[in-house]
């Protein structure tokens, strides 16, 4: 880089002349993106850090030492800014570390697992008949059709033995614990 770039700077810094900024980036530019190249190995990245190089140097023109080279003031921004750069990725959150989702309430996996237990209990309770086909829709989301296909029955009788189980089991379940599986949807109340 020649002194000519040094005054040119000088220049822009006193008169705010736009083309003597636009000369000095042009002349250094390539240089500081070939030592950029030894920091980041992307060339994309590169060239980021040499334009965060030249906004940081525009904000600290007032700190630019004329008796110095610019050149060496820009590498040393250069470097700083590449520090920075490699600072903030450190403390960068990798995202297929952190699960999306916060963690559940104690309180309400206790209830939630309290609550399963008593449905199964009632379960239990139930004829034979309706046990298979409650299990099967409740606990593994399965429709009619394919309960009546694992239990090798007829849709209709699952159907109705679906909802003939499930009028059962509220009645079986505490009056708490029904009334929470209506709100959850899983005891399907009478009615359009």
């Amino acid at each position: 880089m020649s002194p000519d770039v040094d005054r040119l700077f000088v220049a822009w810094r006193r008169c705010g002349d736009a083309e003597a900024l636009a000369a000095v980036y042009d002349a250094t530019a390539p240089s500081l993106l070939r030592i950029a190249l030894h920091h980041v190995r992307q060339p994309a990245l590169a060239e980021d850090l040499v334009q965060a190089t030249f906004l940081a140097a525009i904000e600290r023109a007032g700190s630019y030492d004329e008796d110095r080279p610019l050149a060496g003031w820009l590498v040393g921004i250069l470097h700083n800014q590449a520090k920075w750069r490699m600072r903030q990725e450190r403390r960068a959150v990798d995202p297929s570390r952190v699960s999306g989702e916060p963690p559940p309430d104690p309180l309400q996996v206790a209830a939630d697992a309290e609550f399963t237990q008593q449905v199964d209990d009632a379960i239990a309770g139930l004829p034979d008949v309706y046990q298979p086909v409650l299990r099967l829709s409740l606990k593994h989301h399965l429709s009619a059709a394919e309960i009546a296909h694992a239990l090798d029955r007829p849709a209709g009788t699952v159907r109705s033995q679906i909802a003939r189980g499930l009028e059962l089991l509220r009645a079986a379940l505490p009056a708490g614990a029904a009334l929470v599986a209506a709100f959850a949807g899983l005891l399907p109340t009478r009615g359009l």
